[in-house]
């Protein structure tokens, strides 16, 4: 086993232990949630995604690797998305000519929105036409 293959399956169990323990948190205390219980397990899938990512590099198999980028990209988009698009008064604030505002609304979700939604058609279209750079290019 060569150092990057080691290197890849620690960071794989790591990164893979770290989203179970996570999601076994949320399981054990979901009165500590601030969020929906789902945006906190998507947040703990991106754990175990990438845990698993990690794992596929020891074995080159581009088609399973694409699968879970794609995943991987969805449950990091599903966070922003319910800031966005989900229930509930959304507040932040702003920095301007003026300095820092505190603005709520649409203020707030539009630039999550259009940010998200043109981060993911173009991440997915970009895998759909192989255009993501792998090993085999």
């Amino acid at each position: 086993m060569t150092k990057k293959q080691s290197q890849s399956l620690i960071f794989g169990i790591v990164f893979l232990l770290f989203g179970i323990l996570f999601a076994f948190l949320i399981y054990v205390r979901p009165d500590l949630l601030q969020v929906p219980a789902w945006i906190a397990y998507a947040s703990a899938g991106v754990f175990v995604v990438s845990g698993l990512l990690a794992f596929t590099v020891n074995f080159n198999k581009l088609d399973l690797q694409k699968v879970l980028i794609l995943l991987l990209t969805t449950l990091i988009c599903l966070p922003i998305g319910w800031i966005a698009f989900g229930p509930g008064v959304r507040e932040c604030s702003v920095h301007g000519h003026g300095g820092w505002t505190q603005k709520n609304g649409l203020a707030c979700r539009i630039p999550f929105g259009v940010g998200i939604l043109l981060f993911y058609i173009t991440f997915t279209w970009a895998m759909i036409r192989n255009k993501v750079p792998s090993k085999e290019a």
